[in-house]
């Protein structure tokens, strides 16, 4: 027996995102996000977007910095870490300070849209299209 995907709840689903999408909270966010992503030009949605070889990249940089060596091997380990979080944290859209508000970032603007929707809003991707820069 083959069973159906629940087409039911797809349109369901469908539905309810298109009403939320409609309501003015909701227009604001994503203008918000917008705006957001064209000022502060981020590359990754979220840190699990790095790719593996890039984070490593960074990390080896860090570990390999003058500065270091004459530190123990497990405050070697904290500092690397930081300076690859401050590395990524304006490449990163979530890690971002909000350009609305610097006493938040964009991942708390995000909880603040979910509780007011009531709708678990994810960004899963986002374009920049910079006028005159050829990709």
């Amino acid at each position: 027996m083959v069973e159906e995907p629940p087409v039911d709840k797809q349109l369901d689903s469908l539905e309810k995102l298109d009403f939320v999408a409609r309501t003015e909270g909701f227009k604001d966010f994503a203008h918000q996000i917008a705006l957001q992503v064209a000022s502060m030009a981020p590359v990754y949605v979220s840190e699990e977007d790095i790719p593996a070889e890039e984070l490593e990249r960074v990390r080896t940089e860090a570990k390999t910095s003058d500065s270091l060596k004459s530190k123990p091997a497990e405050m070697v380990e904290k500092i690397v870490e930081g300076q690859v979080k401050k590395h990524f944290a304006d490449k990163v859209l979530l890690s971002q300070q909000y350009i609305i508000d610097d006493s938040k970032t964009v991942a708390d603007f995000l909880k603040e849209a979910i509780a007011k929707t009531g709708e678990n809003v994810v960004i899963r991707r986002f374009k920049r299209i910079e006028l005159g820069v050829n990709d």
